[in-house]
C-alpha cells in the first residue's frame, strides 16, 4: 500500500465514510423506545420510520445516476457526509413522529447516494486490468466496514439510553398468562426505569460523521481540487460506442440483478426483523436467548463480509455467489426442525456467514460481464432498497400470525434468487459468446484487413 497514491488514501476514506454510515443506519434500532417517548408515540407507530427512510434511499439511489459520472468523488463523499452531520443534529430538534420521519428520510436519501457513489467510485479507481485484485479485494472490505458500523451502533448508543421493562396488559390489568410470559403477545406497555441522553448521543454521532467529512475535505483540498472529472477518468470503456447486443443484455442484466438484490436485502430484513419472535414463539427462549440469536448473526456477517475480501481473490464472483445461496438455504431451513437454542446460536451464525459476501459479489459477478456504470450500480441498490422496504412487510403479515414460517419464507426468497442466478448464468454465456463472434466477425472483414495491412507496410 503506498499512500502517496491518492487512489489508496480516497479508497480508506470511503471504509471510513461507510463505517459512519453503518453507524448511523443501525443506531435507529436502539434509540426507538426512546425516540418513541419523546414524541409521545407507539412503537408500533414509528414502524413507518423504516418505510420513509427506505424511500429516502431508493430516491438518493436514483439521484445518484446522473452525478456520479460527472461530479469527483471526494467532493460528493464531502457534501453527502455533511449532509449525514446535519441530519444526526437535526434529531436533537424534533419533537414529532413526523419531524423524526422527516429527517430519516433525508437521511435514507443520503446513505442511498453514498451507497451507489461508494460502489461505483471503488470501480472508477481500480479500473485497469492489474488492479482487478485490488478492486475485488477495496468492494468487499467496503461492504464490511458497513457492517463493522452497524456492529458498533448498539455499543457506542448503550450509555445513552433509558432502561425499560416490559409489562403485558390486556385493557389496563397486567396479563400473567403463557402467552404474555413468552413474550408472543404484542399488546405490551413499556415500563421507564431510568431518563435517556440522546441528545448527546446525536451529538456524538454527528461528531464522527464530522470528523470522516473533514478528512475527505482535506484530501480535496490538498489533491484532487476538482469538482468535475477530468478526461483522464472519463475516458474509459463505458464512453465507447456500445452495440445493439451490449445495451440489449445490459437491460436485461439491470433487470435480473435488481430482482436479486431484492430478495437478498429483503431476506436479511426479514431474518434479523423475525428472528427475536421466532425464538421466542418457536424455540420458546428467554428475551436476552432470542436477542443472542441476532447478534450472533450480526457478528459473524461482519467477520465473513471482510474475511470474504481474501475468498475473492482465490475463487469467482459466479462460485461464491452460488455457495452463499447453497448455505443460507440449507441453514435457514433447518431453523424448521430444530428445538434447542444452542443449535439456533450456532444456524444463525452459519446463516450471517453464507449471507455475508452476496451484495459485494453481486457487483464484481455484474462486473464479468460489462462494466458496472452509475445507472447499473444505482438499479441494483433500488432494487435492494425494495427489498429492504417491501419484503418484509409482505412476510410479516404472515410473521405476525405465526412465526414458525420464518424459514419456509426465507428459503422461498432464496430459491427464487438461486433461479434469477440460473437465468442470467445462461444469457450472460450466450452474450459472451455472441460477442466473441462478432469480433470475430471484424477482424475478418476487409476493413480490418486493408488496416492492418497499412500498419505493417
Amino acid at each position: 500500500m503506498n499512500l502517496k497514491d491518492g487512489r489508496w488514501r480516497e479508497s480508506i476514506l470511503l471504509l471510513l465514510a461507510f463505517i459512519g454510515t453503518g453507524i448511523q443506519l443501525s443506531v435507529t434500532g436502539p434509540v426507538l423506545p426512546d425516540l418513541a417517548h419523546r414524541t409521545g408515540n407507539t412503537l408500533s407507530e414509528y414502524g413507518i420510520l423504516f418505510l420513509t427512510r427506505a424511500i429516502g434511499y431508493i430516491f438518493g439511489a436514483f439521484v445518484a445516476i446522473p452525478v456520479v459520472d460527472k461530479i469527483e468523488i471526494m467532493f460528493l463523499m464531502m457534501f453527502v457526509g455533511l449532509c449525514n452531520t446535519v441530519a444526526a443534529v437535526s434529531l436533537v430538534f424534533c419533537s414529532t413522529l413526523a419531524q423524526v420521519s422527516g429527517v430519516l428520510s433525508f437521511d435514507g436519501f443520503t446513505m442511498g447516494f453514498l451507497d451507489t457513489a461508494g460502489n461505483v467510485a471503488v470501480m472508477r479507481l481500480w479500473r485497469r486490468d492489474e488492479d482487478e485484485k485490488i478492486k475485488t479485494t477495496m468492494l468487499h472490505l467496503m461492504h464490511a466496514a458497513f457492517a463493522f458500523g452497524g456492529l458498533l451502533a448498539p455499543v457506542i448508543a448503550r450509555p445513552f439510553l433509558a432502561e425499560f421493562h416490559f409489562n403485558s396488559t390486556v385493557n389496563g390489568v397486567i396479563d400473567l398468562n403463557e402467552e404474555s410470559k413468552t413474550g408472543c403477545s404484542l399488546n405490551q406497555d413499556m415500563i421507564r426505569d431510568s431518563e435517556d441522553n440522546l441528545n448527546s448521543l446525536f451529538y456524538l454521532l454527528a461528531m464522527i460523521l464530522l470528523f470522516i467529512t473533514m478528512l475527505m475535505a482535506l484530501e480535496w483540498i490538498f489533491d484532487v481540487q476538482s469538482i468535475t472529472l477530468r478526461d483522464a477518468i472519463t475516458t474509459t470503456s463505458d464512453s465507447k460506442k456500445k452495440l445493439d447486443i451490449e445495451i440489449k443484455f445490459e437491460k436485461e442484466l439491470a433487470a435480473l440483478l435488481f430482482g436479486f438484490f431484492c430478495f437478498y436485502v429483503g431476506t436479511e430484513m426479514v431474518f434479523t426483523n423475525f428472528i427475536y419472535s421466532f425464538g421466542i414463539c418457536k424455540l420458546q427462549l428467554e428475551r436476552d436467548e432470542a436477542t443472542l440469536i441476532n447478534t450472533i448473526f450480526w457478528l459473524t456477517f461482519t467477520i465473513f463480509r471482510a474475511l470474504s475480501a481474501i475468498q475473492a481473490r482465490y475463487q469467482s464472483a459466479k462460485s461464491m455467489l452460488w455457495q452463499a445461496l447453497i448455505g443460507s438455504f440449507i441453514f435457514s431451513v433447518s431453523f424448521a426442525f430444530i428445538q434447542k437454542k444452542v443449535i439456533a446460536y450456532v444456524l444463525s451464525g452459519l446463516f450471517g456467514a453464507a449471507m455475508s459476501n452476496s451484495f459485494a459479489t453481486g457487483f464484481l459477478y455484474a462486473e464479468s460481464f460489462m462494466p458496472v456504470n452509475a445507472k447499473l450500480a444505482s438499479t441494483f441498490i433500488i432494487g435492494g432498497s425494495i427489498g429492504w422496504a417491501g419484503v418484509p412487510g409482505i412476510a410479516g403479515k404472515i410473521l405476525e400470525t405465526d412465526p414458525k414460517y420464518l424459514p419456509i419464507i426465507i428459503g422461498f426468497c432464496i430459491i427464487i434468487n438461486a433461479g434469477i442466478m440460473i437465468i442470467i448464468d445462461r444469457r450472460g454465456s450466450q452474450f459472451k459468446e455472441n460477442i466473441r463472434k462478432i469480433k470475430l466477425q471484424q477482424l475478418n472483414s476487409p476493413e480490418a484487413m486493408q488496416a492492418l495491412l497499412n500498419q505493417i507496410t
